[in-house]
């Protein structure tokens, strides 16, 4: 039997867990067939078919958004100027 190093047993821990999202309290998106068929095999043989695609997506964004969440809020900021109204001062 292999021994897994801490990068593969870091993967699992982080993304091939179950999440506690059930899907109608989601929301319906589309992705590449070929990341659907990946995602797939990866909750069915790391996972041991008990890891849900939602699971593993759920997981993988919610490292995603804690890693660059302040970065994301940087840009955001940055680039969302709001609207500027001008207001008529003649009477």
């Amino acid at each position: 039997m292999k021994k897994k190093n801490k990068k593969q047993q870091s993967y699992e821990t982080l993304f091939v867990k179950k999440s506690t999202l059930i899907a109608r309290e989601g929301k319906m998106v589309y992705i590449r067939r070929e990341f659907h068929n990946t995602i797939q095999a990866v909750c069915q043989v790391i996972g041991n078919n008990e890891v849900s695609l939602l699971s593993f997506i759920d997981n993988v964004l919610a490292h995603h958004f804690e890693t660059y969440g302040d970065e994301i809020s940087r840009l955001y900021d940055e680039k969302h100027n709001g609207i500027n109204i001008i207001k008529n001062t003649e009477k």
